[in-house]
């Protein structure tokens, strides 16, 4: 009896975690079809982008704040 009872419950024990451990049906077929790949491929370039934004901004900052004079060790070269 006692045996018949841990059986049961080892079967019981496997069946709930088979279904603990599924993927909802949303996230398999999302998987299956390539849907995931695209939203994170599309979320990558809207990260890329504003990377790429950024960087001109801060480039653009740095150019607009150096003056256009030449140093003083260049004008002695050219003479």
């Amino acid at each position: 009896m006692k045996k018949n009872f841990q059986v049961w419950m080892l079967v019981i024990s496997f069946i709930c975690a088979g279904f603990m451990g599924c993927d909802s049906g949303k996230d398999a077929v999302d998987d299956l079809t390539g849907n995931n790949s695209v939203k994170q491929f599309q979320k990558s370039e809207k990260d890329i982008d504003k990377a790429v934004q950024k960087q001109a901004e801060r480039y653009k900052d740095v150019t607009d704040n150096e003056p256009d004079k030449k140093d003083s060790d260049d004008m002695e070269d050219e003479e």
